[in-house]
This record gives structure tokens, sequence and C-alpha cells, in this order.
């Protein structure tokens, strides 16, 4: 929701955070997210951990945001032409896509609740 508002810079001050979002600042209680979660000793990968690996990963220094077209998407120019294009299936169930690009296809299963990068080499 903040890239596509046009946010082009973002810090994940919390690296680590219990599983309700509680911090060590006692004068200003509220849940904040964490890119790590832990519950009862049990390490808990979230989704903005995620979001980061892709972004961080594929997307370059440089690269401006491109619009998309259905599903949850979010596709990037890089310096270097490609097209880099971060999906979620937000669904339980595993989802067949298809991502277009410059008239071209590519078709491709995501599982439920799982990413997938693709990072198209024009």
């Amino acid at each position: 929701t903040w890239i596509e508002a046009g946010v082009h810079i973002y810090n994940a001050w919390n690296l680590v955070l219990d599983a309700v979002g509680a911090n060590l600042d006692t004068t200003r209680v509220w849940p904040q997210n964490a890119l790590l979660a832990v519950d009862n000793g049990q390490l808990e990968v979230t989704p903005a951990y995620y979001v980061f690996r892709h972004i961080g990963q594929y997307v370059d220094v440089g690269a401006v945001r491109v619009g998309t077209q259905g599903g949850n998407a979010l596709a990037f120019r890089n310096p270097d032409g490609s097209i880099v294009t971060i999906i979620f299936n937000e669904n339980q169930q595993q989802a067949q896509m298809t991502l277009s690009v410059g008239g071209q296809s590519l078709q491709f299963t995501v599982p439920g609740r799982g990413w997938a990068t693709v990072n198209w080499q024009g």
C-alpha cells in the first residue's frame, strides 16, 4: 500500500518483535510490525519479510514503479530495462497466474499465501 501511494524509501526499524508487536516503549504503547516475530519461542517469518526480500533481491537502485492490472502485484523497471514483478497469492489454495509484459506471456503457479517474483529480461 505504501509503495502504491508513492513511498520511495522505507526503513524496517523493527527487525524482530513478539507476536503481538509489543515494543519496549512503555510510554507510547502501540502494536508494530516487524520482519520477524517470536511466539512461544518459535520464530515466525512475516509477510513484510517476504516483501523486503523480494524487492531487495531483484529491484535495483534507480528502478521505477510501473503500473499493473489485476491481482496483488507490484512491478518495477530496473535501470537495465528488466521488469521485476512481485506477486502475492492471498488465497489459501494455489493459483494459476498469467503475467504479460510487452506482448509476451508467462504462466505459472503460486502457492496459497505464497509469493513469486519474475525478473523479465526484455
